[in-house]
């Protein structure tokens, strides 16, 4: 996704959302659900004001993923990615607009959004799969991937691990997928992905450690 491609979306996305919250904000109650469990019961309710606070957050998302790239000293290799970072960026901010509809019409009680989990985890897989494709794609940086001091080391250190995150990403995402089914399914891909990035980042520490140790014994 080119930069253009990349604003107009993201400020038609910022712009609907809240042109929405307007157009529904007299039809929401002044107590609204925030949050769920893995049921669909709400286990949190925030006054309604609260719900601004997702195109606040969508602004914030869209600015810091066009600044990072420009804070980081490895900003040229950003150029082998852009794309897929352009992508992400944007499909976070739709996932979160995505996300705020959800929850006003569950507030305004559509029976046919009542399983909001169910209508959730579409959308989760396919933040899931973006980042993997993300993760496949990614060249060193300080911002995105798995950034340990090994895996910064060298392109193919780097490669190795982000390598092996997209695969953890892929496999999440078509858990979270089949989530669909069963909540318990869905469960089970946030579960992989959290177990696989903490085995990834661990396995990563580990080898830069043995490394280390190894070059001082030379």
């Amino acid at each position: 996704m080119d930069f253009t491609t990349w604003i107009v979306l993201s400020l038609t996305n910022l712009v609907g959302a809240v042109v929405y919250l307007i157009h529904e904000y007299d039809a929401i109650p002044q107590r609204i659900a925030m949050q769920f469990s893995l049921k669909s019961e709400p286990s949190y309710y925030t006054p309604k004001c609260v719900i601004f606070g997702f195109p606040a957050l969508i602004a914030v998302l869209a600015i810091l993923f066009h600044m990072l790239p420009r804070w980081d000293s490895l900003k040229e290799n950003y150029a082998y990615f852009r794309g897929e970072y352009n992508l992400f960026s944007f499909v976070m901010q739709g996932f979160l607009t995505y996300t705020m509809v959800l929850i006003v019409l569950w507030n305004e009680r559509q029976h046919n959004v009542s399983d909001i989990l169910r209508w959730m985890t579409p959308a989760f897989a396919v933040l899931m799969f973006v980042c993997g494709l993300l993760q496949s794609k990614v060249r060193r940086n300080h911002f995105v991937g798995v950034r340990t001091a090994w895996a910064l080391r060298s392109d193919e250190n780097w490669a190795e691990a982000n390598g092996k995150a997209a695969f953890v990403f892929y496999v999440s995402g078509v858990l979270c997928l089949l989530g669909v089914l069963d909540e318990w399914i869905f469960v089970g891909g946030i579960a992989v992905l959290l177990l696989g990035l903490a085995g990834i980042t661990v396995y990563a520490y580990l080898k830069g450690r043995r490394e280390q140790e190894a070059r001082r014994t030379d």
